[in-house]
């Protein structure tokens, strides 16, 4: 009776052990996946940041180009009244 009662609370035992292990390996994977999420917002939060910016400065290049095409369509109106004028 004894010795058939010592393989199984063996077998009992690894049998605990590797769930234990499974139960570690199953933080660690839970761990790693957290860690990756936290690093995905981040960049999710850098890229948007970038986009902004990138926004930011296409509106300022167009608006600094429409203000010098103003002031073009300016001079050129000044210089078409200044020569009516001589003429």
């Amino acid at each position: 009776s004894s010795s058939m009662h010592s393989p199984v609370l063996l077998l009992l035992l690894l049998l605990l052990l590797l769930l234990l292990l499974l139960l570690l390996l199953l933080l660690i994977i839970i761990i790693i996946i957290i860690i990756i999420i936290i690093i995905i917002i981040i960049l999710i939060r850098v890229i948007i940041i970038i986009i902004i910016i990138i926004i930011i400065i296409i509106i300022i290049i167009i608006i600094i180009i429409i203000i010098i095409i103003i002031i073009i369509i300016i001079i050129i109106i000044i210089i078409i009244i200044i020569i009516r004028v001589h003429i």
